[in-house]
């Protein structure tokens, strides 16, 4: 019971308690989904590729629904974003199961699912900085992410017990039940968070134009650039059974392999923790994005399974930077403009991790190596790492010599 056991949990209050346990129940509910429609979907077609196909649905929808919707909770108290977010995903699982939908429908379904968790994401992004202490912030963000993390691990062996036994159609009609008991328990439980007082106006492209409020603020440019970068770590996952079968590892260890890096997270999620200085933390930001790529390096020298789980951990550990950025995306950002630059975001690393699978996928077939397809893509991704921190270092030295920003400048900067 990590959240009973912590001594820091209860000083971020009764409302993040609700965003912990709500967001463990998105999370295993997510696993049983991604499970149970590709075990549907092969299930009707007996192709693999059908399977992949929807899938990989719910990657285009984000980097599409980030700028789109992702304002909406930035116009409306975020509690009722929140929860109409989970009931139209809970109504879309559920209508997976209908008797006739076909392929076409599930991947339709797929994408309302993946489209609605844009606004949600942010949403609950905003309220956990809300709700509790301003020096306590980044530290509740990395308890969502060791929430979601832990949630991934414990989902994926729930969801291949549930889809083993009873079958995906029971595994999506509990994918459902879990996004319903999310929109309950928020509604009873959390505070409104209403928006803010001077809401976003609307207008034609308006939810398109927080690109520009990104672009013309030079800390929200860095920060949108570093979630770009380091999406590129997704690299190995995404060809983790290529990898395998190249190293000659038995297959079972791509399962093992795949939580090596979630454990590194936690790991580093936990030693940051450790740091009570909040502009250490923040100063920890570029090192450890370094840290979570440069160890991919060594998959170039075709390492054998224990070497690629040890790396893969060492990456993980980097990745633990992730929490501190996204405080800092709120507290550089306008407050009426946060769901916008928080969705702009985690359309960034959507992007980074939609080109990173592509292209690891194509040097993979040009240098006929899983291995060093994701070693050159890490040298790249290293090199703009070690780029990123030296002008981010740069910038808060400037700073700090003139009194501003933690990250080298103003919330309104240019």
């Amino acid at each position: 019971m990590i959240f009973r056991r912590s001594r820091a949990l209860p000083r971020l209050g009764r409302q993040f308690r609700v965003l912990a346990w709500c967001e463990a129940a998105s999370t295993v509910g997510d696993q049983l989904a991604k499970i149970g429609v590709a075990t549907l979907v092969f299930e009707q077609t007996r192709s693999t590729m059908a399977a992949a196909v929807a899938f990989a649905s719910t990657y285009l929808p984000a980097l599409v629904a980030g700028p789109v919707l992702s304002p909406l909770a930035d116009r409306y108290p975020r509690r009722a974003v929140m929860v109409v977010c989970a009931l139209v995903q809970a109504l879309a699982a559920a209508a997976m199961v209908l008797p006739g939908i076909g392929v076409a429908g599930i991947a339709a379904l797929v994408v309302v699912i993946a489209a609605a968790t844009a606004p949600f994401r942010v949403a609950q992004a905003i309220v956990v900085d809300l709700a509790v202490p301003l020096e306590r912030r980044s530290i509740a963000q990395g308890r969502i992410g060791i929430v979601r993390e832990v949630g991934q691990l414990a989902g994926l062996a729930v969801a291949a017990v549930v889809v083993s036994l009873v079958g995906p159609v029971w595994a999506l009609l509990q994918n459902a039940g879990s996004f319903l008991v999310i929109a309950v328990a928020m509604a009873a439980l959390l505070d409104g968070y209403p928006a803010p007082a001077s809401p976003p106006r609307t207008r034609s492209g308006q939810s398109w134009s927080g690109w520009r409020e990104v672009w013309r603020t030079r800390d929200l440019r860095r920060l949108n650039g570093l979630m770009f970068i380091g999406a590129l770590a997704v690299a190995p996952e995404s060809i983790m059974v290529p990898l395998v079968a190249e190293s000659g590892a038995p297959s079972w260890s791509v399962g093992a392999l795949m939580a090596a890096d979630v454990v590194g997270f936690l790991v580093g999620v936990a030693l940051l923790e450790r740091v009570r200085s909040e502009g250490t933390r923040v100063r920890l930001v570029g090192p450890m994005l370094v840290v979570s790529l440069a160890p991919l390096v060594l998959f170039a020298f075709r390492p054998g399974a224990v070497v690629m789980a040890v790396v893969l951990l060492i990456g993980g550990v980097g990745a633990a930077y992730l929490p501190t950025v996204r405080t800092l995306v709120l507290r550089v950002a306008e407050p009426d403009h946060h769901a916008r630059a928080s969705g702009w975001t985690r359309t960034s690393m959507r992007a980074g991790q939609g080109i990173a699978v592509l292209a690891v996928g194509g040097l993979a077939e040009v240098l006929s190596s899983a291995a060093l397809a994701v070693g050159a893509l890490s040298a790249v991704g290293t090199a703009a790492a070690i780029a990123w921190s030296f002008q981010a270092s740069a910038a808060a030295s400037a700073s700090r010599r003139g009194g501003g920003h933690p990250m080298g400048a103003g919330p309104r900067a240019g």
